[in-house]
């Protein structure tokens, strides 16, 4: 996949372009030790899940702040065609029906279960990634998009891209402030004004969705409150349409 810059990450306040590579990181620690020996300026990436994986960080050569993403090209993409599906649909739908199960035992301890799934994809030509990039953002301007070059990790990532968008803000800090976004429940917009606002106000009502979005307002708390200064924290739960 095509990617220049190798990095990039955009939201409603801005984006933040990396030019160029100047020095690569794919262990933590070792990004960590020359931030804090000034051998570095800044570190951008993405992490891995695993946090026994190599991670994808770099210091680029430049870093620029624009108002929004550069005029990148908007040109059509390639035909794009699923290859695959990790896991196998029959292996997906076995791990819905064993989560319902332990959701509705006698003494269930589970509160919520996320099961992701992946699709493989294979287009009919190069895909650029700031054409990706732009589009995903153009569908939904408040969205936080992001680019980054992967090569950072090596073997099995070289020459791949991370790119996406999310209407969700994980946590941001500035300073001694941290901010979360997080979104639990959506439902798809509508071109017609009161038809959106009949779905906003449904989803709001939403006994199911309410306490999902709580759920991850919680965690987000007992995860976070150790790690302040002052042991408090001021959150506000939103149920906003998605």
């Amino acid at each position: 996949m095509a990617t220049d810059p190798p990095f990039a990450l955009c939201g409603p306040a801005g984006a933040l372009i990396g030019d160029g590579v100047q020095a690569c990181f794919c262990d933590v620690t070792a990004a960590q030790s020359a931030l804090r020996s000034g051998e570095v300026p800044i570190v951008l990436g993405a992490l891995a899940f695993d946090i026994g994986s190599p991670a994808a960080l770099m210091t680029p050569r430049s870093v620029r702040r624009t108002a929004g993403l550069p005029d990148w090209p908007t040109d059509p993409l390639p035909g794009v065609r699923v290859t695959g599906a990790v896991p196998a649909p029959e292996e997906h739908r076995a791990r819905v029906r064993r989560a319902r199960e332990q959701l509705t035992a006698p003494g269930a301890t589970l509160q919520k279960v996320v099961l992701a799934r992946a699709l493989r994809l294979a287009a009919d030509a190069p895909l650029d990634a700031r054409t990706i990039l732009r589009r995903l953002v153009a569908q939904d301007p408040a969205a936080y998009g992001y680019l980054v070059d992967l090569s950072a990790a090596g073997g099995q990532y070289s020459g791949m891209a991370l790119v996406g968008a999310s209407p969700e803000l994980l946590v941001a800090r500035d300073g001694h402030r941290v901010t979360c976004r997080p979104f639990a429940g959506s439902a798809p917009r509508a071109a017609d004004p009161e038809l959106d606002t009949a779905a906003g106000a449904a989803l709001a009502a939403s006994a199911k969705d309410r306490h999902e979005h709580q759920l991850v307002i919680d965690t987000m708390a007992d995860t976070l409150r150790p790690r302040s200064e002052e042991h408090t924290s001021e959150l506000h739960s939103h149920h906003d349409l998605v």
